[in-house]
């Protein structure tokens, strides 16, 4: 996981941010679940982080984001595009190019990684 490996470097704090478009309570989505999995992880690894779930029901998920970093203003923000990959083909779609576009802040975009980039980190 790139972030790790970025945390672990820099001692950084990980934010994982993910949006939700329906109308559903947090507690009980698939991507609270999914990010509360992620920080286990950090957890592990004695990584700082925290989880924060937007709602997006009223504008498009990029615009949430942007928001989110806006307000935050982050060092760097760090985007996983497996999922535009595997849906359309492409390294890098909608989502992530808006991001990368308009983002004042750097925007770091990684694809899925199979092996672990910790392996030979010192």
């Amino acid at each position: 996981m790139w972030a790790r490996l970025f945390a672990k470097s820099f001692g950084a704090k990980i934010q994982i941010v993910s949006v939700l478009n329906a109308d559903i309570i947090e507690t009980r989505s698939l991507a609270l679940r999914n990010a509360e999995k992620i920080k286990q992880i950090l957890v592990k690894c004695e990584i700082p982080c925290e989880v924060k779930i937007l709602k997006a029901s009223d504008q498009d998920h990029e615009q949430a984001v942007l928001d989110f970093i806006q307000h935050e203003k982050p060092d760097m923000v760090i985007i996983r595009t497996h999922e535009e990959t595997t849906f359309t083909g492409r390294k890098i779609g909608k989502f992530v190019s808006e991001i990368i576009n308009k983002s004042e802040i750097p925007v770091l975009s990684v694809g899925k990684y199979d092996r672990n980039p910790l392996e030979n980190f010192s």
